[in-house]
């Protein structure tokens, strides 16, 4: 019966742990992250929402590397858009009147962001980029 290598066991363990030290700031074994900033400007531009046969614009756009909206016409009451998940383009904002909206955003077959839901209080509304 062969003896166990503890001695090889840790050496092995060793080499591993530093190789992985070494490659992680090179980016191996991390996810890499989405842009915030490239996310914002995909999808700055005006949307407009169709709710029972209402038609509502609302505009988004990037301003001090943050993202802000407001219907059309209303931009002086306009509210920041923070991410929820970058990654699955989710968004949350509240608007002046306190009431709460999840936004996500889509893209299509060429990966551009072309629609969106607003969704609140068990509402959905859907939404495509028209500008």
């Amino acid at each position: 019966m062969q003896k166990f290598n503890w001695t090889k066991l840790v050496v092995s363990a060793v080499v591993v742990g530093l190789t992985a030290s070494l490659l992680y700031p090179l980016g191996f074994g991390q996810e890499k992250k989405p842009d915030a900033q490239k996310i914002y400007a995909e999808i700055a531009g005006e949307y407009s929402y169709n709710l029972q046969g209402q038609e509502m614009i609302i505009a988004f756009w990037v301003k001090d590397e943050k993202l802000y909206g407001a219907p059309r016409g209303q931009e002086a009451e306009y509210a920041e858009i923070t991410p929820v998940d970058l990654e699955k383009l989710k968004f949350g904002v509240t608007v002046p009147n306190g009431q709460y909206y999840e936004i996500e955003y889509s893209r299509d077959e060429n990966q551009k962001i072309t629609k969106s839901v607003l969704r609140t209080q068990g509402t959905e509304i859907p939404g495509v980029k028209i500008k």
